[in-house]
């Protein structure tokens, strides 16, 4: 397993996915004064779980090169990493059928001080951009340092509170329901399949995985136990040429994403990650349905190595 220094979030949480499985691994870090050892122990897969970040850039372009001509399988190979940014998955994706993105732009924090300043209205910036949209500090996950902007007294306020230098701006998408509730869903794919790994319900736009909501509302546990158990049958189905094309487009092994559906029927994408976190951890006494579903994600992922190492061995 090639990893590199960081936080949780620096790498796929392969330990999670792994957890209790009969696997020896050994991890090998990469980075700045970390170069590719000359030697390596036996081994019978290479997994690389670099996340996409603009820091990994450089890194992963060496790895690429590094495990070129590797004799042995690589998952995840390097260089189809860094396309699951924010602003490169859109081009990436945006023809595919079914599917609907947000374009994403980098804009620096002058240009947003002049656009919430009254300076420069945003149709002069030459992008495909209006209000409300949305706003984050290059970098950042989970929902820090998101915020959508109506007007630009918004944003003028956005940025007295966040330091950052650089920022990702992409047009807001209204994505709620009938029941004016937005459902959100963490999808990953193994090996092109899909699984469902959370739905978040909430009536907030900005769905960060509701635990409080999803604890207070038996009605929503139930209806994500119900979009686990049918998942197949149900929204693998609606957009199986929109997942079929988001896994020929990417070509990474193992990989996922954060989406919703659109009110005319498509698959909303918001990003795309390798190292989104998926676990087993939560409360088996609220979310009883949420185990059988993880291992069943786990189970996939295992067999993928297995069947690698099978493909490897055979005459």
């Amino acid at each position: 397993m090639v990893k590199t220094p960081g936080d949780l979030t620096a790498n796929t949480p392969i330990e999670c996915i792994l957890e209790n499985a009969p696997v020896h691994m050994d991890v090998v870090y990469v980075g700045a004064g970390l170069a590719w050892p000359q030697e390596l122990p036996p081994y019978d897969l290479i997994f690389v779980a670099v996340g996409e970040a603009d820091t990994h850039n450089a890194v992963l372009a060496d790895l690429a090169k590094a495990l070129a001509h590797s004799p042995v399988p690589v998952l995840n190979r390097p260089q189809y990493i860094p396309q699951l940014s924010r602003s490169a998955a859109y081009d990436l994706l945006h023809t595919v059928p079914g599917l609907h993105m947000a374009q994403t732009y980098r804009l620096e924090r002058n240009t947003l001080q002049q656009i919430g300043a009254g300076q420069v209205a945003l149709e002069a910036l030459g992008l495909n951009l209006a209000y409300p949209f949305i706003v984050r500090p290059l970098g950042l996950h989970g929902g820090i340092g998101l915020s959508k902007i109506d007007r630009p007294a918004d944003l003028s306020a956005y940025l007295a509170d966040v330091g950052a230098e650089l920022f990702f701006v992409a047009n807001f998408i209204n994505y709620a329901s009938d029941d004016q509730l937005y459902r959100k869903y963490r999808v990953v794919l193994v090996e092109g399949r899909p699984y469902l790994a959370h739905m978040g319900i909430s009536a907030h736009w900005m769905v960060h995985y509701p635990y409080k909501e999803m604890k207070e509302f038996a009605s929503r546990r139930e209806e994500e136990a119900h979009a686990m158990l049918h998942f197949d049958q149900e929204f693998g189905q609606r957009h199986a040429a929109a997942l079929s094309g988001i896994y020929d487009a990417v070509k990474l092994d193992y990989f996922g994403f954060d989406c919703a559906e659109t009110t005319d029927g498509r698959l909303l994408v918001f990003e795309l990650s390798n190292a989104l976190i998926i676990h087993a951890c939560d409360d088996a006494l609220v979310f009883p349905y949420k185990l059988p579903q993880m291992h069943k994600i786990f189970a996939a992922f295992y067999t993928m190595l297995k069947n690698r190492v099978r493909v490897l061995a055979a005459p």
